[in-house]
């Protein structure tokens, strides 16, 4: 495959709340660079410090559940797939390979694909990219005594088909954000064409409670409403050594030592 998108194809969708302004106040200001952004949130006043990042507001009813707000906002959306991301995922660094694996989304007819590195491989069934990264395609199971429990479907920063988000969101539509991952949702997205990254050891980075590959490196920075430790690790015990850095500019930055949400 010879021709790839540009970069400044991609659309970047981030899902948020009011209650959540000043996360959301980090994420705008690192995905600032990016040409093609659009914004869910709540009927609110959005300070105009975020309103500038985005050339698009979509305001969905906040009376909806998680579900049917995401459905009600993505029609508004023209393209045919995206990034879309919740505002507590911190865009911290990408590569120009990220276009690769948007052509590669696009002419392989994906529904999804998660941009978290997967340490699961499927041999029968990936996809090689530059003899490095694979692109391995997601199977429901629960509890397999090989391989534990595998979500297919979850709410990572992802490449989404639009017609495939607003199907499952609109299949689901009563279920709210705590809900959303459950296992009726994951048997009906296990029946679509999902993939998630895997990549050599040495193209993996430490981000907290994910594990993201160098293409696309993201910081869940929140977990229960509180922002990531500041001792190294987060809520669940894994490390973000490799942001490390990143994550003390950001709370220096934003002096998040003085914000109400604590940290966890």
């Amino acid at each position: 495959m010879n021709t790839y998108l540009s970069l400044d194809d991609l659309r970047y969708v981030t899902y948020s709340h009011s209650d959540y302004l000043d996360v959301l106040q980090i994420h705008a200001d690192h995905i600032k660079k990016e040409k093609k952004k659009t914004l869910l949130i709540n009927k609110c006043e959005v300070p105009e410090t975020i309103s500038c990042h985005y050339d698009q507001i979509i305001f969905y009813d906040d009376t909806l559940p998680y579900a049917s707000r995401l459905y009600t906002g993505v029609v508004g959306i023209e393209e045919d797939f995206f990034i879309l991301m919740h505002d507590n995922d911190i865009l911290l660094s990408k590569t120009d390979k990220l276009h690769m694996l948007a052509t590669v989304f696009q002419h392989r007819k994906m529904d999804r694909l998660d941009l978290k590195h997967t340490p699961l491989r499927n041999v029968s069934d990936f996809i090689n990219i530059n003899y490095e990264y694979e692109l391995v395609r997601q199977h429901y199971f629960k509890n397999h005594p090989k391989m534990g429990t595998n979500y297919v479907y979850n709410v990572n920063p992802s490449i989404w088909k639009k017609q495939a988000l607003l199907e499952t969101m609109k299949e689901f539509h009563n279920l709210g954000y705590r809900e959303i991952e459950q296992e009726a949702v994951q048997k009906f997205c296990s029946k679509k064409n999902f993939y998630e990254i895997h990549c050599p050891n040495q193209k993996i980075r430490h981000a907290g409670h994910f594990l993201c590959s160098d293409i696309f490196v993201f910081l869940h920075i929140t977990h229960g409403g509180k922002f990531l430790p500041k001792d190294g690790t987060n809520v669940y015990g894994q490390s973000y050594r490799d942001v490390a850095n990143e994550y003390k500019a950001i709370i220096n930055r934003y002096n998040l030592i003085e914000n109400e949400r604590g940290f966890g």
